[in-house]
């Protein structure tokens, strides 16, 4: 796995079982719920990558 993209390092983090749950089941609300924790706990990062445990950020 590499740690950067466009040379610029990943920041990994994680969320809670409830939030992995939906990835399960109904993959968009996975997606929403992500966008949306992210936007409030880490502003101006994006996800580059989701590899359970770990979300990968930029």
């Amino acid at each position: 796995m590499k740690s950067l993209v466009n040379d610029k390092p990943l920041t990994k983090s994680m969320v809670g079982n409830r939030i992995w749950a939906l990835q399960k089941t109904d993959e968009a609300a996975f997606q929403r719920e992500l966008v949306t924790y992210f936007a409030l706990a880490c502003p101006g990062y994006s996800i580059v990558r989701v590899e359970y445990p770990y979300i990968f950020l930029q």
